[in-house]
């Protein structure tokens, strides 16, 4: 053997070890997304034990079984592709407030259907703020400025541990539009807002302090008035609204196994899952959406490990994982019932059962017990002004 081809041989060898370490980085990247969404712990809002129930600590989840009564089941964050659980970790949404007049704005998810479609995600999300959800700083110009004036936060938007946003008085529209750091408009008016929690958690209040303070020398700078909020009350909204998301945030799963020990072939999901209507997006899993394009429940990897379309074919897989993000939805409770529908048509399709931690058959009483506490939940959102689906629980539930 020449060298010549020993070294084409070497160089072929690197290029195969690069490609799999960096599907396997992909992949490790993917699996750390997911998990982030499940590290914020709550107690589970949706049980209530009774009387000869034991207790349930927040670490712990309700989980159906196929018996009479549910069971409560300590388990790690990545059983949930193991059982149908509920899984704590959201916020509860209020309606923004108008700095310009100091009172409340009927967000836009408040609106009929038609008018809501028909409104820019931009100004939705701008609709969305207000002071019992973000920390709002209001900057106004003498001479109009543009989002290169910002320079500052833009560089230091990831150091307050949520997400801000900023949003511009277009006199033109006579409504606020949002602005990012490529935006050319020029502007009168700012909104500056800091998320005050997110699934992670409340912010914190030397966090706000920082936030503020950056604000405060942005607009020295600028000889611009400003209009800061006070942060301890700020801090203290925010911890309200931590505690109170633990009774709305609820994730829910559905799990399907092959019957008698056989595996799922990949193609033979991709077909069925199209065929139901689910559509195979980026993230490596597939996707009901609503007419907007918006995820109302998805069908991945018991491992959570991301579909790949070129190798479908050659997949085998143990165990499928419906998941329902229950604030994230319009109608939850309705989306449930098309989940409920779809999982039952999966499973014959593709020859499996809907099992529960045990890998035992869920009875339909474990089904409509889950039913009842999604419409508890649904509820409550509605009583606390929270709309689910709406721009403002999706933001705070990201």
């Amino acid at each position: 053997m020449s060298e010549l081809q020993i070294s084409l041989i070497s160089i072929g060898l690197v290029v195969i070890l690069m490609i799999c370490i960096y599907n396997w980085w992909q992949q490790r990247q993917y699996r750390r997304k997911f998990r982030e969404a499940f590290q914020h712990k709550h107690e589970d809002a949706l049980y209530h034990q009774s009387s000869d129930e034991s207790a349930l600590n927040p670490d712990k989840h309700f989980i159906p079984s196929t018996e009479e009564t549910p069971i409560a089941s300590s388990i790690e964050p990545a059983a949930i592709n193991q059982a149908i659980e509920l899984k704590s970790a959201g916020q509860p949404e209020e309606l923004p407030e108008n700095t310009e007049k100091g009172e409340e704005l009927v967000s836009a998810d408040l609106m009929s259907d038609e008018e809501s479609s028909a409104k820019p995600a931009e100004q939705s999300l701008c609709a969305s703020l207000g002071e019992k959800n973000d920390y709002i700083a209001t900057m106004s110009f003498k001479d109009p400025q543009g989002a290169g004036a910002l320079t500052s936060l833009w560089q230091q938007r990831f150091d307050f541990g949520k997400n801000i946003h900023v949003c511009g008085w277009n006199a033109a529209s006579g409504e606020w539009e949002k602005v990012i750091a490529e935006s050319k408009p020029l502007y009168r008016s700012l909104r500056l807002a800091l998320q005050l929690v997110s699934r992670s958690g409340a912010v914190s209040e030397p966090k706000l302090k920082d936030f503020r303070e950056l604000i405060r020398t942005i607009a020295t700078k600028l000889h611009a008035d400003v209009i800061l909020p006070d942060v301890s009350e700020a801090a203290t909204r925010a911890q309200e609204l931590d505690n109170f998301c633990a009774t709305v945030d609820q994730i829910i799963a559905f799990n399907i196994v092959p019957e008698e020990a056989q595996l799922f072939n990949g193609d033979g999901v991709a077909r069925a899952a199209e065929r139901l209507g689910m559509q195979f997006l980026a993230d490596g899993a597939f996707h009901m959406t609503d007419t907007h394009g918006r995820t109302l429940f998805s069908l991945c990897n018991e491992d959570n490990t991301p579909f790949q379309y070129h190798t479908l074919s050659q997949l085998q897989i143990r165990c499928l994982t419906l998941l329902l993000d229950v604030p994230c939805v319009e109608k939850p409770t309705l989306v449930f019932d098309d989940m409920v529908i779809l999982a039952r048509k999966l499973a014959i399709e593709l020859g499996g059962n809907i099992v529960d931690a045990n890998h035992v058959p869920l009875k339909e009483r474990s089904i409509m017990l889950i039913r009842d506490r999604i419409v508890t939940v649904e509820t409550n959102m509605q009583d606390s002004g929270m709309i689910p689906g709406s721009a403002l629980t999706r933001r705070l539930f990201s």
